[in-house]
């Protein structure tokens, strides 16, 4: 099974040689790993991954979720779905016009 982590950015992107394709880089909230806590002086706080996908989930920023991977080119992992697993507040999801709302 795989980890429940917290969306923390989305960046969607405009492929540079094409007007109409588009591919994501989901931000998420991680725990530093046990190599990281070990080998550290002093650690604070969470880390943050990145995800590539190319198509949009629908996801949101504040939203836990699982990444849902299958085999790909060369027996790699490519991310084929995300299960959302708690959806952000209202409040925190964008808007229509674009527009986030402020954090807290």
């Amino acid at each position: 099974m795989s980890e429940i982590v917290k969306i923390v950015g989305i960046k969607k992107t405009l492929k540079k040689d094409a007007t109409d394709v588009f591919y994501w880089n989901i931000f998420y909230e991680q725990a530093f790993s046990e190599y990281d806590t070990e080998s550290a002086v002093e650690i604070y706080g969470k880390q943050t991954g990145m995800e590539f996908a190319r198509e949009d989930f629908g996801i949101h920023v504040g939203d836990e979720v699982e990444f849902l991977y299958s085999k790909g080119f060369q027996g790699k992992a490519v991310l084929t779905g995300v299960k959302v697993v708690k959806a952000a507040p209202a409040s925190k999801v964008k808007s229509d016009d674009g527009d986030f709302p402020p954090f807290k």
